[in-house]
């Protein structure tokens, strides 16, 4: 892990972001699909790492600032998971299709990216079986803010409201 934070520390961040970087870290997080208790030890050896190389932590935090501004999160905050008002039998073409003919996600879509990551489908086994407070830690030690610390000015925050807005109006058409 040492040797992808320090990959990350030494890219130039005003040029293109690598998102090949993100992925290494995943994987080395990621465990043997036999092995899941092996992510929590993974997280908590990340979290470790970090606290002790402060340049390595900034880099990162750094790093994934740059990554989350760079692209959008609407489509992610609410087409994930969620049914759709189509209907049964048009839904179910649409995932067939889906299946042949992948969608075509634009390039500045932050679903995309989660598609890039977390690509093994038992991913959201390993991480959901890390638990909430070891996931908090690393955040903590990354000095990542909650929603209702950020300024209004950034996009993160106009996308969220946007997220919701889109969402209640589905709420509302059922």
């Amino acid at each position: 892990m040492l040797d992808t934070l320090r990959k990350i520390k030494s890219l130039d961040l005003e040029s293109e972001i690598n998102i090949d970087l993100l992925q290494e870290l995943v994987n080395q997080i990621r465990p043997p699909k036999n092995k899941i208790n092996v992510a929590k030890q993974n997280i908590n050896q990340l979290t470790k790492t970090l606290r002790i190389y402060n340049d390595e932590k900034e880099a990162l935090r750094n790093y994934l600032t740059q990554l989350i501004r760079s692209r959008q999160c609407i489509q992610l905050f609410t087409d994930s998971g969620i049914l759709t008002t189509k209907g049964f039998f048009r839904e179910t073409m649409d995932r067939l299709n889906s299946r042949i003919l992948p969608r075509a996600y634009n390039e500045t879509d932050h679903t995309e990216l989660f598609n890039l990551i977390f690509y093994k489908k038992w991913d959201y086994i390993w991480v959901s079986y890390i638990p909430d407070e070891d996931w908090s830690l690393l955040f903590q030690e990354l000095g990542l803010k909650g929603v209702s610390f950020l300024q209004k000015e950034i996009s993160m925050l106009s996308q969220l409201l946007n997220s919701i807005l889109v969402l209640s109006q589905r709420v509302a058409a059922l």
